[in-house]
């Protein structure tokens, strides 16, 4: 399911800073733990452990501001009201989003330097609808790769479709272990084609400890997938590529 969330935009003409997904991922958890302390802490501890990975099988958008000012630094809201999706796969998740979105309350995102208030004014549910095995995404996130000796890839780069959909796959599992899905697509192919000629390169800034930050790198692009339905829909869930709980690799289907 993927819910779409319209804020209110309480400051006039506020900045927030471009790399603001850590905060909008510690404000679902937040959200998470408020409803269910004990789920939120093995989402944001744990997850979903399928061979020596871990998911947290869902995933989010960038905020989408419809008026907007970039600066060298930041982006400046224009709009008085902005908005964003975010998805998942269990149906647990969603009711406890759901649940915690209804409460009343003042929610500021940002860091200590740029920040704004938002209210929730809107909370709409979207199923997600596959009615063909070949379909055409975009990204609204950049999506993260990162081979086994840390390397951040482009889609353009050797290796990339190869861990692109063995990380769909695992999440598939993952899907099917927890009665997600009951149909079996492991046996069926999967093709990976990039539809964009440069790719965008996207930074988003990360939280890694107390101590500091950490740069993480993902592309904008365009893409065609040919997969089973199921497999289709777990990428649009629960995202494409890795760190997805911290909003990369969010996507839509292009008409």
């Amino acid at each position: 399911m993927r819910l779409k969330i319209t804020f209110k935009v309480l400051d006039f003409r506020p900045h927030i800073p471009y790399s603001y997904q850590y905060e909008l991922s510690s404000w679902l958890y937040k959200l998470i733990r408020k409803i269910d302390p004990e789920f939120g802490q093995f989402l944001h501890t744990k997850g979903y452990e399928y061979k020596n990975s871990k998911f947290k099988m869902f995933n989010f958008s960038n905020l989408h501001i419809p008026h907007r000012k970039a600066n060298d630094t930041n982006i400046q809201i224009l709009s008085k009201e902005i908005t964003m999706w975010v998805s998942c796969l269990s149906t647990k998740l969603a009711s406890v989003l759901i649940q915690g979105l209804l409460v009343p309350q003042i929610y500021t995102i940002g860091n200590q330097e740029m920040q704004v208030r938002l209210k929730v004014v809107n909370i709409e549910t979207k199923p997600i609808t596959i009615t063909s095995e070949k379909v055409r995404l975009r990204t609204l996130s950049p999506i993260f790769v990162q081979d086994e000796i840390g390397q951040y890839l482009s889609p353009v780069n050797e290796g990339y479709e190869s861990i692109f959909i063995q990380n769909l796959q695992d999440k598939y599992m993952v899907a099917r272990e927890q009665g997600w899905f009951l149909e079996d697509a492991t046996s069926q192919p999967i093709s990976f084609k990039l539809l964009t000629k440069t790719p965008k390169k996207n930074g988003i800034l990360i939280k890694a400890n107390k101590n500091g930050q950490t740069h993480k790198i993902g592309y904008k692009y365009s893409f065609e997938l040919k997969a089973p339905e199921a497999i289709i829909k777990t990428g649009l869930l629960a995202g494409f590529g890795g760190q997805n709980a911290q909003g990369f690799g969010f996507c839509e289907i292009l008409n």
